[in-house]
């Protein structure tokens, strides 16, 4: 990873933590649903890494957002987990074009960065509401939870990524 990128990745990572912290983590939609924005990190970082990068970003950026929360562990926990599965998933959901063209991020502007990133956010929402409520005695809650903030959390990432192409385009 060249060193501007991890500047760019590490910016992004205080702007989503930043945006957890001071917005998002107050936020209660449909009496359940709870963005976590910053897994869109996950989805900036390149598929070349190794697997110890990966999970580096995944944990750090989770004990950042963990530091400022009410649920210390749960965020480094759901991102490790997600950051261990995230460069397999790049992998299955990458056209051959992206494959052969040695594209190392799937776009969000393409349905396959986007089927990436829901699965991603699926994934880590499950292991999330999982820790967090840490019991089954209301499993359609659960259900509930899971899938309403995961549906928040992929519109606001979608959101994001479209903010950033723009921003990335009037920068050319």
């Amino acid at each position: 990873m060249r060193i501007q990128d991890f500047f760019r990745h590490l910016l992004w990572v205080v702007v989503l933590v930043a945006l957890q912290v001071l917005f998002f983590n107050h936020l209660c939609f449909w009496g359940g649903g709870k963005p976590v924005v910053y897994v869109y990190i996950l989805c900036l970082l390149p598929q070349n890494m190794s697997r110890n990068s990966w999970l580096l970003w995944g944990f750090v950026t989770g004990l950042c957002a963990d530091a400022f929360s009410e649920l210390p562990g749960l965020g480094a926990a759901s991102m490790t987990f997600a950051a261990m599965l995230a460069p397999r998933l790049m992998t299955l959901f990458a056209t051959r074009e992206a494959l052969e063209e040695r594209r190392w991020v799937l776009p969000l502007s393409e349905s396959s960065g986007l089927r990436y990133a829901f699965t991603l956010v699926l994934i880590h929402h499950a292991v999330y509401i999982i820790l967090e409520m840490f019991s089954f005695h209301h499993p359609l809650y659960m259900f509930y939870a899971w899938g309403s903030s995961s549906l928040l959390t992929f519109v606001v990432i979608w959101a994001l990524s479209r903010i950033n192409i723009v921003t990335a385009q009037q920068h050319k």
